[in-house]
């Protein structure tokens, strides 16, 4: 109930802000003929760390619109999560996402990412990032389905696992290990095939369950354990070789109704701040490691060949269960990135 009301009185401040794609009249500038048209749009997120981005989003929407676009930030987490958000959007309570819109299409298509391993950040800039992405057409068409026009992607970058107490130094340090993972089943069954015992949380309770010793390690990325406050609260720290991507998306209601004109000005907003924010979320990421290491507070391992192997073996077994519960449609989309995977990689 306390959610309900929570949500009731959040869309609420929506419509006070601004009316979700409210247009208005300026007065015409001197020499034509018509007043220019106002158009008001609000944007959430779920996740803090995505602020830096929607800033700039909304900055070049208006710059490109002459200050017509004019975008409304609400506060992150406004709306609760981001399953929450992604619903908000796809009813069109509010105009634009920043972050895992794919909570609320078929899961075996939206988790397809996960089901993938990388070993940098430009491997998996080329698989998900290309102009000639397969990954871009599924979920662009997936969010189509659910009242969604896919602008971009935010890079979520590299997953760590994360100790509070347990040093990462070879595969038998995962045994026994409980790590807070997400709701996502490739996730789940990599992390259970190296023998750990992983516990899904929302992002809200890993801090606390941190503190309490519910959990005694976190998966996510360093921009993850940034947002839900978790940096401090552990100190081992491990790459692993999955990497994601979260979602610019707009309403599609919304963005049919602009004119080709604005239609274009929110692609090329959208195709320029998932550029800007690849490089911004490494620099950011880059810096908080070496911070951490420098003032030892964190222990960051170097992946070995046996773990490298360990993690090649998790990633067979983690294909296989995702292939032997995925519908159809996450079936395709695994046998085309396959294909693409193989052509890229060998």
């Amino acid at each position: 109930m306390k959610k309900m009301i929570s949500l009731f009185l959040a869309i609420i401040l929506v419509f006070s802000l601004t009316a979700c794609g409210a247009q208005t009249s300026t007065p015409a500038k001197e020499g034509t003929d018509a007043p220019a048209e106002v158009i008001n749009y609000t944007v959430n997120t779920s996740v803090a760390t995505c602020t830096p981005a929607i800033q700039h989003f909304i900055a070049l929407v208006s710059e490109y619109s002459g200050g017509r676009l004019k975008g409304t930030e609400m506060a992150a987490g406004v709306l609760g999560g981001e399953r929450e958000c992604a619903e908000a959007v796809s009813m069109g309570n509010i105009d634009v996402m920043f972050g895992s819109a794919t909570y609320i299409i078929d899961p075996s298509v939206g988790q397809i990412s996960t089901v993938f391993s990388y070993n940098s950040h430009e491997e998996c800039k080329k698989m998900l990032y290309s102009e000639d992405s397969v990954y871009r057409t599924i979920i662009a068409d997936a969010l189509g389905e659910v009242n969604m026009h896919y602008l971009g992607h935010i890079y979520y970058s590299r997953r760590y696992l994360s100790t509070v107490d347990t040093p990462l130094t070879s595969p038998d340090s995962f045994k026994g290990l409980q790590p807070r993972v997400p709701q996502s089943n490739p996730i789940l069954a990599f992390y259970e095939s190296l023998g750990t015992q992983p516990a899904i949380l929302a992002t809200n309770e890993v801090a606390s369950s941190l503190q309490q010793g519910a959990v005694d390690g976190v998966d996510d990325s360093i921009h993850g354990l940034t947002s839900y406050g978790a940096l401090d609260l552990v100190h081992h720290v491990i790459p692993t070789p999955s990497y994601g991507a979260s979602n610019i998306v707009v309403n599609g209601d919304f963005y049919a109704s602009l004119s080709p004109e604005d239609q274009a000005i929110f692609d090329r907003a959208g195709a320029e701040t998932e550029e800007w924010a690849f490089d911004e979320r490494i620099k950011a990421e880059n810096a908080e490691m070496e911070k951490r290491i420098a003032d030892g507070t964190w222990t960051v391992y170097e992946v070995t060949p046996e773990i490298q192997a360990a993690y090649e073996k998790a990633y067979e077994a983690t294909q296989k269960t995702f292939l032997d519960s995925a519908s159809d449609a996450g079936k395709e989309a695994f046998a085309l990135m396959q294909a693409q995977y193989e052509e890229y990689f060998g």
